[in-house]
């Protein structure tokens, strides 16, 4: 069996972009159900029952909702910060100096320690358009 590729196109980004969409939509949702049952009156066994969830996720939802009236995730910490401010301004300004040049480029004409796609989040956070050269 001849193996496959995976060729990258803007349908594919669009697909997976539409699923990473439902995904979030369908856990409001779930929480949305949550909150309704339990303001109806509902006991959390019912809940539970009903939705097929654990206990611990609709007190979890149930208590967010009555101290925050939100139903959305917490920002999560994330990895650490791979740069430091002085480096960042050194990114932007060898970019900005260089306008055709790439992420591989910038890093090592600064002797950065981190990876290519951090230097391009770098850019990113700063709308700064990367050509591909």
């Amino acid at each position: 069996m001849a193996a496959t590729t995976f060729i990258r196109t803007p349908l594919n980004l669009a697909v997976n972009i539409y699923k990473i969409m439902a995904q979030i939509h369908d856990k409001i949702a779930l929480r949305g159900r949550i909150i309704g049952m339990k303001e109806a009156g509902h006991t959390t066994a019912e809940v539970c029952h009903e939705l097929g969830v654990s206990h611990t996720t609709v007190d979890k939802w149930w208590r967010r909702w009555r101290a925050e009236g939100g139903l959305r995730d917490r920002p999560r910490s994330g990895a650490p910060r791979r740069t430091t401010p002085v480096e960042d301004n050194g990114i932007i300004e060898e970019a900005t100096r260089n306008p055709i040049t790439n992420a591989v480029a910038i890093r090592n004409n600064l002797q950065l320690e981190v990876s290519s796609d951090t230097v391009r989040r770098r850019l990113k956070e700063r709308d700064i358009k990367q050509n591909s050269c």
